[in-house]
């Protein structure tokens, strides 16, 4: 009877290892997303403004591993990214590649700017994570995505 009592709180402890590990996955895949200068993170970078190019200038620096398209056909079928930083002119483009980065390549942490005031309900209610254009400089925007970036 003992050992019955034994077998089945060690598997209650396993139990409860694996139900943490399930609940914190997010906060680790977060955490695993920020590493820099290993290529771990991958961003994906939408739009060719001068936010656009100034940010793409601080990745180079901090040697993070980025791909920059101004349209859609650009993104191959196996297309691997931790991160989504839309920042075309065009608000619907921002919109149409943040869906397509939330539902086919699974990309969680998005950074999608907001070009006209009046479009404002459209972000709010799909639940995207936005911003207004000229709200934030690229800098902001590096420290928001990466905040264990150094000066």
């Amino acid at each position: 009877m003992e050992w019955l009592i034994i077998i089945v709180f060690i598997a209650f402890l396993l139990g409860i290892g694996k139900f943490s590990l399930w609940l914190f996955k997010d906060f680790f895949d977060t955490l695993d997303a920020q590493k820099i200068g290993d290529k771990s993170a991958r961003v994906l970078l939408f739009g060719f403004t001068e936010l656009a190019l100034e940010l793409a200038r601080l990745f180079e620096s901090h040697n993070i591993d980025y791909l920059q398209i101004e349209n859609e056909t650009q993104l191959g079928i196996d297309a691997i990214f931790t991160h989504l930083v839309a920042l075309s002119d065009s608000d619907l483009d921002n919109l149409t590649i943040s869906r397509i980065g939330e539902r086919m390549i699974n990309i969680r942490l998005q950074f999608i700017m907001c070009n006209e005031f009046r479009n404002d309900g459209i972000f709010k209610n799909n639940g995207m994570p936005y911003f207004h254009k000229k709200e934030r400089s690229a800098d902001e925007i590096l420290r928001q995505m990466f905040p264990l970036i150094k000066e």
